[in-house]
């Protein structure tokens, strides 16, 4: 039997079903991945926390 698109339940699609929306899948790919991997999806930048740290410095009083 060949399911037909306007017949088949939004739960068998990656994109559909459910109470809000969700993708199924990771939604960002490695950029040196290949070339069919990355459609419509966008590589990102950072991920994880930052690193390093914030120097405090005293601000002078002013008189």
């Amino acid at each position: 039997m060949i399911p037909l698109a306007n017949r088949a339940m939004p739960v068998e699609h990656p994109h559909g079903g459910g109470n809000h929306q969700h993708i199924g899948m990771a939604s960002i790919v490695r950029r040196d991945t290949f070339a069919g991997r990355k459609v419509g999806l966008i590589a990102a930048r950072r991920t994880g926390r930052l690193g390093g740290s914030k120097k405090v410095t005293d601000k002078p009083d002013k008189e």
